[in-house]
């Protein structure tokens, strides 16, 4: 199936060192995500580090016309989140 086709898309996350660093595999980072629909976890796992292949991203397959919240914790333990709405096509989204 291609994606998009179903109820369902990918949605592609990387975590990044800062906004606008996102061109080399040394300034990703790994980092922990739990993704909710409301408040329900609907899924976790854990970005690629700077070691791995730049393709190699955590992905999830999430409903679409749905919004999500990624809670996520940078190295040093700050935990962060972001509200990510999905329409009709794969998403992807960058973490600082």
């Amino acid at each position: 199936r291609r994606a998009g086709a179903g109820n369902h898309v990918p949605m592609r996350v990387s975590a990044f060192k800062r906004e606008g660093a996102t061109a080399h595999s040394g300034d990703r980072l790994r980092v922990v995500v739990d993704i909710f629909r409301g408040a329900d976890q609907v899924g976790g796992g854990s970005t690629a580090g700077e070691t791995r292949d730049m393709n190699d991203a955590l992905e999830f397959l999430v409903e679409k016309n749905n919004e999500y919240t990624l809670k996520y914790w940078l190295p040093d333990g700050t935990a962060k989140s972001v509200n990510v709405a999905v329409k009709d096509l794969p998403v992807e989204v960058k973490l600082y």
